[in-house]
């Protein structure tokens, strides 16, 4: 008898432990369902009025103004030439690659490859983060530059 109290005390243990095992998971899925990516697109045409074109994948954000909260994650892209993302003093974003969550405070890549990385967790409401915009362009050769922000909401 004292077996049969046993076995159903590690029986109920363990289910538990699954229980408890499957509400972890539970809570990490819904919480990813809430992050962004927020993709910004850049273009540049040096004909054009306005020389700069910045798009955002993202309803009622502005790609020159992007508000981003903590873990969405932030890309760029530009099929103009190689592009070049760089903060100007601190960065939010971290290497999502990274075991240790590296800072990114630059990024380059290949015309129309995104790059970029997550929005760090030590990141507050009402923090804004300037970055400039480099573009070497492939049809000239010319280097171009600009300066939009990152601004972290709630």
């Amino acid at each position: 008898m004292n077996t049969s109290i046993l076995l159903r005390r590690v029986v109920l243990l363990l289910s538990s432990l699954v229980l408890l095992g499957l509400s972890a998971c539970t809570t990490g899925t819904a919480h990813n369902e809430r992050s962004k990516t927020h993709t910004i697109t850049i273009k540049y045409n040096a004909a054009a009025e306005e020389k700069w074109d910045y798009q955002i994948n993202t309803p009622g954000n502005d790609a020159k103004k992007t508000k981003v909260k903590s873990k969405d994650t932030v890309l760029w892209e530009c099929a103009d030439g190689t592009l070049t993302v760089f903060f100007k003093g601190p960065t939010p974003l971290v290497d999502s690659n990274s075991w240790f969550g590296e800072k990114l405070s630059y990024m380059k890549t290949d015309a129309g490859v995104p790059a970029g990385g997550k929005v760090s967790t030590k990141v507050k409401p009402g923090d804004e983060f300037r970055y400039g915009v480099s573009v070497v362009l492939t049809a000239t050769g010319e280097t171009v530059d600009d300066d939009p922000r990152i601004i972290i909401e709630h």
